[in-house]
């Protein structure tokens, strides 16, 4: 492995890395569950933020964070084609999905959901009372399109997907975006997208949902630093904001925060300004395109229907069962393996399991062998 990346040891995990590494994953047990990393993140970030820090910002700042970071984040931003966005720096892309759901309930019609889909989206949209309309991807992993036409109406106040997505690591093409394009105009509705393992891309180009022409005043993206970047402890992100209400959505945030920390500012220049960053997102890269490649494919060999990623670090394979829950519940007891229960996704995920790639080949596989071997002891 390349100078930038060390996997950690066991022990290290279970100390510093403790919502992934649990007390119920047994010794010799493996996490494959929490997305967070088993790899020590980009060096340098501890003195990039002392050298920063001083007694000054004991004052709040500005409520959409340092200039300095915004200036970074658009700069990013422009080269993802994404033009004339307001920055909201955020501790976190969560923060940024129950604000966008905390906005948009505000609104009347329902919220299309491209799923399997990162839990919280849909969590925070039910919670703050929306209906849902559910869209999903075929049978090869893509953009249904005509399931998509079937949920969208001129009820749709919004439609929310995630790209590359969590948890099948597919990456939305041209011929998608020009579809939501076109149906986002007829409809007059708003277009979501958790970007957040944009740096995570193998088989096909990311392409911005923000970038795309037509889009551009009508969409809200989420950037974050947590997986791609290796810096999940240090809460860093932006909101991109390309709509007549940024004011609105920013008040959310300050409602939240008053303002965010200094420090999130700094974790945001650094992921997105520092060649220690660069260099280690794409060897970072390089080897989950490896894992995510060889865990889908053994998987399939193995007679669980596998769709292989085109990005970010998971593999969802259908592990034959009706009740995703319990397979998960069974297999941490009986074989010491955490993985993610498929229906939280949303209901396209039920009878799945999504995988966590980010650790060794060696330890990957040690998992992938027991869910194999649990599947077909059933």
């Amino acid at each position: 492995m390349k100078e930038g990346m060390e996997i950690l040891e066991i022990d290290e995990l279970r100390k510093y890395c403790p919502l992934k590494w649990h007390d119920e994953i047994p010794e010799e047990g493996v996490g494959l569950g929490i997305a967070d990393i088993d790899f020590a993140g980009p060096k340098g970030i501890s003195e990039y933020i002392s050298s920063r820090l001083s007694d000054h910002y004991a004052f709040y700042q500005k409520r959409e964070g340092l200039k300095s970071a915004i200036m970074v984040a658009n700069k990013f931003l422009d080269g993802k084609g994404i033009r004339n966005a307001t920055v909201q720096v955020i501790p976190g892309t969560m923060v940024g999905i129950y604000t966008v759901m905390k906005y948009i309930s505000k609104k009347n019609g329902n919220i299309c959901v491209v799923n399997p889909i990162y839990p919280p989206i849909h969590f925070h949209a039910s919670e703050e009372g929306n209906s849902i309309d559910w869209a999903g991807f075929d049978d090869q992993g893509r953009l249904d399109h005509e399931r998509l036409k079937e949920s969208v109406n001129h009820n749709t106040k919004l439609l929310a997907i995630s790209n590359p997505n969590n948890p099948t690591g597919t990456l939305f093409g041209k011929q998608d975006f020009k579809l939501i394009r076109d149906l986002a105009n007829d409809y007059d509705f708003l277009c979501f997208s958790d970007e957040l393992y944009e740096p995570l891309h193998f088989r096909a180009e990311h392409i911005a949902l923000g970038s795309i022409e037509g889009l551009q005043d009508r969409t809200i993206s989420l950037f974050g630093f947590s997986k791609a970047y290796g810096l999940a402890g240090f809460r860093s992100g932006f909101m991109s904001l390309q709509f007549s209400d940024t004011k609105v959505v920013q008040e959310v945030v300050e409602h939240l925060l008053v303002a965010p920390s200094p420090i999130t500012s700094f974790v945001l220049e650094f992921a997105l300004g520092n060649d220690n960053s660069r260099k280690w997102v794409k060897e970072f890269r390089r080897l989950m395109a490896s894992n995510t490649k060889k865990a889908s494919e053994y998987l399939d060999d193995n007679g669980l229907q596998c769709i292989r990623p085109e990005g970010a670090f998971f593999v969802f394979p259908d592990v034959k069962t009706e009740d995703d829950e319990k397979f998960s519940k069974d297999l941490l007891k009986r074989k010491g393996v955490e993985v993610v229960p498929g229906s939280l996704f949303g209901p396209d995920g039920k009878g799945h399991v999504r995988i966590n790639c980010a650790t060794s080949e060696e330890r990957l596989f040690e998992g992938l062998e027991k869910i194999v071997q649990f599947v077909n002891s059933k």
